[in-house]
C-alpha cells in the first residue's frame, strides 16, 4: 500500500525545504511544483510505503522544525497525506497531462492556464487540487459508466437527460459536469471540505456550466428538496453513513448510483441500503471495485 505526502506552502519556502530534503528525495513522484496559480503556493510531493511513512513523516518535521528554528523559514507548510488506495494521481503527475477518455462519451482535459479553448461539448476540464475527481480512479469511472449507460441504454434505468441530480460528496464536481453534459437539466453538488467545494466551483465555471450546476459546502443539512439521481462516490464509512439520508432526498422510483467499496464489500452494502429502501438493480465491477444502481422502493 503507498501513501502520497505533499507539503505546500510559499513558493521560496519550498525551495529551501527541498534542497533539506535532497536525502530523502528519491523517493519523490513529482518535486517541486506549482500548486495553485492564483496565490503561487508550490508543493513537494512524495510516494512512500506504510513501512517507510513513518520514518519518512519523522525526518521532514524534523528539518521543518531546524529551518524555523534557525528562522530560514517565516511561513508555514500545508502537509496532507492521502491513502493512494483511495486516491488518483496528483495535479502534476504525468498520467493526467494527456487528455483521457474514461468512458467513449466524455473526454477528460486537465486544466492548465497554457492550454488553448476547448469548444469540444464532449470534454470537461477538470482542475483536481486538492479533490477526488478526474476520471482515472476505477470508482469514479463506474459512476461515469452508469451515466452514460442511463443515457445511451435507458433500459437499465431511465434517460438522465431532462433530470435533476444531486452529486453527493462531489469533490472536483466531475460527476455534476458530466451528468449535466449528458443532458440532465441541472445539478447540485455537495462537498463538506471548503478546499474541495471551492476546487469543484472553479471546474463548473472552467465548463461554462455555473448557470446550471450549484455547488454547496457542507453535508445533508444543505440539500434541498428531492432528486430524480443521487450519485454518491464515497469511501464505505462515509457512504454508510450517506445512506440512511439518501431515502429523503430521492424521487420515488428514482435511481441512486452508489460507488467507493470494494467487490469483497458488496453484499454489506446492499443489505444496508435495501433496509432503508433501496433495492439494487445492476451491479458493476472494476479492478476490484464496485458500484451499484438502486431503486427507491
Amino acid at each position: 500500500m503507498k501513501f502520497e505526502i505533499v507539503i505546500e506552502g510559499e513558493p521560496r519556502a519550498i525551495s529551501k525545504l527541498r534542497q533539506k530534503l535532497e536525502s530523502i528525495l528519491p523517493t519523490t513522484e513529482n518535486g517541486l511544483g506549482l500548486a495553485n496559480e492564483s496565490d503561487k503556493k508550490a508543493r513537494v510531493v512524495l510516494v512512500e510505503t506504510r513501512e517507510s511513512l513513518p520514518f519518512k513523516l519523522l525526518k521532514i518535521s524534523r528539518i521543518i522544525s531546524k529551518l524555523k528554528k534557525n528562522r530560514l523559514l517565516r511561513t508555514d507548510f500545508d502537509l496532507r497525506v492521502r491513502n493512494l488506495a483511495y486516491s488518483e494521481p496528483t495535479v502534476e503527475n504525468h498520467l493526467l497531462k494527456k487528455p483521457f477518455k474514461p468512458i467513449p462519451s466524455i473526454t477528460i482535459q486537465i486544466w492548465d492556464p497554457s492550454l488553448p479553448p476547448n469548444t469540444d461539448e464532449e470534454t470537461i476540464k477538470i482542475y483536481p487540487l486538492h479533490s477526488f475527481g478526474t476520471g482515472k480512479h476505477p470508482t469514479t469511472r463506474l459512476c461515469l459508466m452508469y451515466l452514460d449507460d442511463m443515457t445511451q441504454n435507458p433500459s437499465i434505468g431511465w434517460s438522465v437527460k431532462g433530470r435533476d441530480v444531486l452529486d453527493f460528496g462531489c469533490g472536483t464536481g466531475l460527476l455534476a459536469i458530466a451528468a449535466v453534459k449528458m443532458g440532465a437539466k441541472k445539478a447540485v453538488g455537495v462537498e463538506i471540505d471548503p478546499q474541495s467545494a471551492q476546487t469543484a466551483m472553479k471546474n463548473v465555471e472552467l465548463n461554462g456550466l455555473s448557470k446550471k450546476i450549484l455547488i454547496k459546502e457542507g453535508s445533508w443539512e444543505v440539500v434541498k428538496g428531492k432528486y430524480d439521481l443521487i450519485l454518491a462516490n464515497l469511501v464505505t464509512a462515509a457512504l454508510l453513513r450517506a445512506g440512511k439520508h439518501i431515502p429523503h432526498f430521492v424521487e420515488d422510483n428514482g435511481n441512486v448510483v452508489i460507488s467507493g467499496f470494494s467487490f469483497n464489500q458488496q453484499e454489506e452494502i446492499e443489505e444496508s441500503f435495501r433496509k432503508w429502501g433501496l433495492v439494487a438493480t445492476d451491479r458493476s465491477t472494476l479492478e476490484g471495485w464496485s458500484a451499484m444502481l438502486l431503486v427507491k422502493t
